[in-house]
C-alpha cells in the first residue's frame, strides 16, 4: 500500500521560497515550480513540502536531477536533460498527463524527471525508509506502481535481491562474476502489466531502461 506523508503543502510558503529564489539566484525557470505543484496535487495529494527547484546549465555532477535532503532541494541539469530527451523515445515511454499538454516534448521529459525527483522527496518526508539503495526502498517501489500504472507504463515493480550473474558453460569465480539484480521467484505481475521492471527501470523511472543511456545516466 502507497504511502504519503502526513503533513499538507503550505503553498504560501512555497510563493515566498520562488521570489527569494527570484532575488538569489539566475537557476530560475518558473515552470517547474508549476509543474512541481501540479504534481504534487495529482499523485501526492498536495502533502509535500516547499523546497527550492534549481534548473539550470550548473554541473551536479553525472546526474541529470538530484534531491538533496540538507538543504531541501531539487536540482535539475538542463544541458544533460535535454540531451537526455532528445536520445530516441525516452519520453515517449509513457503517456502525456493531460495537465502537461501544452508543453513540449523535451519539457515533459524535464516534468517527469521533476516527478521521479518528487518520489524520492516522498519517501523522505514519509520518514520510513527501509532500504539502503533509495531506489528499491518498499514506498519508493509503490509510487512506481501507482503512477506507473496511470501514466501507462505496464511494469510491475518489485523487491530485487543482488546476486552474482553466472554464464553456462564457463568457470568464473565469485569475484570476478558480475552483481546483478534480480526479482524473487515467486514474484508475480500486477494485472495489466507486461512484465517485472528491471533494476535500471527502478532507478530511472518513468524511463524504461531500452537506450544506450539507460546504463549510464543517473537521477
Amino acid at each position: 500500500m502507497r504511502k504519503l506523508p502526513a503533513t499538507a503543502t503550505d503553498y504560501d510558503l512555497l510563493n515566498n521560497l520562488i521570489i527569494v529564489h527570484e532575488n538569489t539566484s539566475s537557476a530560475l525557470d518558473r515552470s517547474v515550480y508549476n509543474w512541481w505543484k501540479k504534481w504534487n496535487t495529482i499523485y501526492f495529494e498536495d502533502t509535500l513540502k516547499p523546497l527550492f527547484i534549481y534548473y539550470g546549465n550548473t554541473n551536479y555532477g553525472k546526474s541529470i536531477g538530484q534531491y538533496n535532503l540538507e538543504p531541501r532541494e531539487i536540482l535539475l541539469q538542463k544541458t544533460s536533460i535535454n540531451n537526455f530527451t532528445k536520445t530516441a523515445h525516452h519520453t515517449t515511454s509513457v503517456i502525456r498527463h493531460k495537465e502537461f499538454e501544452n508543453i513540449t516534448e523535451e519539457q515533459y521529459g524535464t516534468a517527469l524527471i521533476l516527478l521521479h525527483e518528487m518520489m524520492h522527496q516522498a519517501v523522505f518526508e514519509l520518514g520510513e525508509e527501509r532500504h539502503l539503495n533509495c531506489h528499491l526502498d518498499p514506498n519508493w517501489l509503490e509510487h512506481c506502481n501507482f503512477i506507473g500504472n496511470d501514466l501507462g507504463l505496464n511494469l510491475t515493480f518489485t523487491t530485487l535481491t543482488r546476486t552474482k550473474e553466472s554464464k553456462k558453460g564457463k568457470q568464473q569465480d565469485a569475484a570476478s562474476r558480475k552483481n546483478i539484480w534480480k526479482a524473487k521467484k515467486d514474484s508475480t505481475l500486477i494485472p495489466g502489466t507486461e512484465r517485472l521492471a528491471t533494476y535500471d527501470e527502478c532507478r530511472m523511472f518513468p524511463f524504461k531502461s531500452d537506450e544506450k543511456t539507460s546504463s549510464t545516466t543517473t537521477f
